[in-house]
């Protein structure tokens, strides 16, 4: 019960008091308006679930509309989880391409050594493969439908991602069939840094 009010409670906070008002401007499109108020446009979905009520199609903006724009993903956790790892804290939340790789080499390839990029045990199965110019390694990362993952290797879909400026992690899986059937998907992921020693 006081997890589901924790939960509820940040909800409330992220959804109505924290909100600011944005007035359309010509020209705007909710990309823009995303940038211009989180930094990044990706999180233009956050804005048009938030006045869906208001935009029945995320291109149909009109100047003198009034938006709602939610606390950002970035400054606060979609749930309040009482699971981080010890020593970590939350650090941001990032709409991502995740796919899947098994350490074999009809994953890997000439690189399938049995190592991650790290030197960590590739068959440990608690690691995914990132572009380290975007999420360090070391991150932890909550990932919808795969739990806990630390960024602990890398690879050319992660780096390709990176050089566009996208989001795309690799979790690891034992088999190649889990891998496939894992696919493609988009998932809503939290990352989490390691504490600082003042923290």
């Amino acid at each position: 019960m006081k997890g589901l009010t924790a939960i509820l409670a940040v909800a409330l906070l992220c959804g109505t008091a924290q909100a600011k008002t944005h007035t359309v401007e010509q020209g705007e499109s909710l990309w823009k308006i995303a940038k211009k108020h989180y930094g990044n446009g990706e999180h233009w979905r956050t804005i048009w679930r938030a006045n869906r009520a208001k935009i029945r199609r995320a291109s149909h903006i009109r100047p003198g509309q009034k938006l709602t724009i939610p606390l950002s993903a970035r400054q606060k956790p979609l749930l309040a989880r009482d699971d981080i790892p010890a020593g970590y804290r939350y650090w941001k939340t990032e709409r991502m391409v995740v796919r899947a790789y098994d350490p074999l080499r009809c994953c890997c390839q000439g690189a399938a050594n049995g190592k991650t990029s790290t030197g960590k045990n590739a068959w440990i199965m608690d690691g995914a493969a990132v572009a380290k110019t975007m999420i360090p390694y070391g991150t932890m990362m909550w990932i919808p439908g795969a739990g806990w993952k630390i960024a602990d290797d890398t690879g050319p879909s992660p780096r390709r991602g990176a050089k566009k400026g996208q989001y795309r992690i690799e979790i690891r899986m034992r088999t190649h069939r889990q891998a496939k059937k894992w696919g493609k998907q988009t998932k809503t992921v939290e990352l989490y840094r390691k504490k600082r020693r003042d923290e």
